[in-house]
């Protein structure tokens, strides 16, 4: 199965704060769109199926999680896509997929002796 799929979305993704000094925080989203597919189905019998087929949906959601300290960062984040495209007005085809992020940072404490070209770009 060779399908490609292009679109455009438009959506929305906001990051709410919490806790005594507003280190947590909890980050959602959803971006919903609409696509145009073309490509070459094979099917198991030895069947192919051109496909070209504007109009179909797709969304993207998103959550994050985390805690962002003066040392530590900790982060959670998964994404979420969808879309759903229907092959010849009967056959409706959907494809779906789902990826998770675990992130742990360390700052490290700068030292106030470092060069002058690195003061100047916050560094």
């Amino acid at each position: 199965m060779s399908l490609y799929t292009s679109g455009i979305n438009f959506g929305y993704v906001h990051t709410f704060t919490f806790g005594k000094n507003k280190d947590w925080y909890v980050s959602p989203g959803l971006i919903p769109g609409i696509l145009y597919q073309y490509g070459l189905i094979n099917f198991g019998n030895g069947t192919e199926k051109k496909v070209s087929t504007f109009g179909g949906a797709m969304a993207e959601g998103r959550l994050g999680f985390g805690y962002n300290g003066d040392r530590w960062l900790v982060t959670l984040n998964t994404r979420s896509f969808a879309f759903i495209n229907e092959l010849d007005g009967s056959n409706p085809m959907g494809i779906t997929y789902t990826n998770g992020q675990l992130s742990v940072g360390y700052r490290f404490k700068i030292l106030e002796n470092r060069p002058k070209f690195l003061k100047l770009t916050g560094l």
